[in-house]
């Protein structure tokens, strides 16, 4: 349907495009920090409790699982660009090489938790997810069909101007929490 396409592009360029702006595989780490970690562990815990445990655990068994998985990957790619690193700063012929060396590793360690993306998705919390802070399916989904229609808004405004697909393709990947956050708070006043 037309909501499903807007949902998916707000999700495309949102969540999708940002994750794929440095792809490696120290990223896994993001998922096993304990900001992302522990807020999705409880999630998770909630909703088995919210179900009565009819699936006897098994969703949070998979969570637990998958973490760890996922977090020897990424910290088996740290210690080999740790190694790599430490490496070629014992053997570079000046300060500045090593200096160099230091910060693009510094810059890879810095980009595992993309905190843009993590303010965003507190704010939708807290917007969307009410007291309890958690983010229930259907709470989710009324924050999905939210971002799909302001999509489609920025898609309809964008076609009164000149270059029009590329004005909405800056827009919205030029999007940030802060705007959102305005957006949010306009539409709140607006109501009162």
């Amino acid at each position: 349907s037309k909501s499903d396409k807007w949902c998916a592009i707000a999700h495309m360029m949102w969540s999708l495009y940002p994750e794929f702006k440095g792809i490696s595989a120290m990223k896994c780490l993001k998922f096993v920090s304990p900001g992302l970690l522990f807020p999705r562990l409880q999630t998770e815990v909630v909703r088995m409790v919210r179900r009565r445990m009819t699936r006897y655990g098994i969703p949070l068994a998979r969570f637990c699982l998958s973490r760890a998985a996922i977090g020897l990957i990424g910290f088996d790619a740290f210690m080999i660009k740790y190694r790599i690193t430490t490496e070629r700063v014992d053997n570079s012929k000046t300060y500045t090489m090593a200096f160099i060396v230091s910060i693009a590793f510094l810059n890879q360690m810095l980009s595992i938790v993309q905190v843009p993306q993590f303010a965003k998705r507190r704010l939708f919390i807290f917007v969307f997810g009410g007291e309890d802070a958690f983010m229930s399916v259907n709470e989710e989904t009324v924050c999905r069909v939210w971002l799909g229609m302001l999509v489609r808004r920025m898609w309809a405004e964008s076609k009164a101007l000149d270059h029009s697909f590329l004005w909405f393709l800056v827009v919205t990947l030029a999007y940030s929490d802060n705007e959102f956050q305005q957006l949010v708070l306009k539409e709140h006043r607006e109501r009162e």
